[in-house]
């Protein structure tokens, strides 16, 4: 009896073996053909002999890094700060008032980024008009950062001591995923004594 049941389950896996094999032989799609101007198209990489410059990753915007502050947010908010009823009902208030008073910033915010875009893509935009579309984009975002601290100094005032230090804590937390990514030094790190 355990002889046949064993035989059995070996039967069974062998078939689901063989016939996982086909089944993803058959499901593979079949090799692009290279079209016949492979060679006009532009490639991803460089070509041969020549080394790939590396890009320097940009400084991050720090507008996200009070996305924690909103409406939509209030019942991670709530678990996380352990709000009482009283404090869900003033938050939702305030944080409600906030998102009414951003959504036009918001909407400057994106109107600004698609005029910028668009003057990268004309041909005979001065530097005087990019970067004056530029500053226009900057302008709203410092704007809307305010935005995002009043609420977010408002939403600080209706906690208690303890609940403000785990609200530090996590927007610490969430705002450092936003940093750079600096790489360690390679070989020794000078030493202030000796300079070397």
């Amino acid at each position: 009896m355990r002889r046949s049941l064993f035989v059995f389950i070996l039967a069974v896996l062998l078939v689901m073996a063989v016939g996982g094999g086909v089944f993803a032989q058959a499901a593979a799609p079949d090799a692009p053909a290279t079209p016949p101007d492979a060679a006009a198209q532009p490639s991803a990489s460089p070509p041969p002999g020549v080394a790939r410059s590396r890009t320097p990753r940009p400084v991050p915007s720090i507008l996200p890094t009070l996305r924690l502050i909103d409406p939509g947010m209030l019942p991670t908010l709530g678990f996380l700060l352990t709000l009482t009823d009283d404090q869900k009902t003033k938050a939702l208030d305030l944080l409600t008032k906030a998102d009414v008073e951003r959504k036009p910033k918001v909407a400057a915010q994106t109107k600004a980024a698609a005029d910028y875009i668009a003057l990268l893509g004309k041909e005979n935009s001065s530097l005087a008009d990019l970067t004056a579309a530029a500053q226009k984009v900057l302008a709203v975002d410092n704007e809307l950062m305010a935005a995002r601290i009043k609420a977010y100094i408002g939403f600080r005032g209706l906690l208690t001591p303890e609940q403000r230090k785990r609200l530090a804590q996590e927007l610490e937390k969430t705002a450092r995923r936003w940093l750079p990514q600096v790489a360690a030094p390679v070989g020794p790190t000078p030493t202030p004594a000796t300079g070397k």
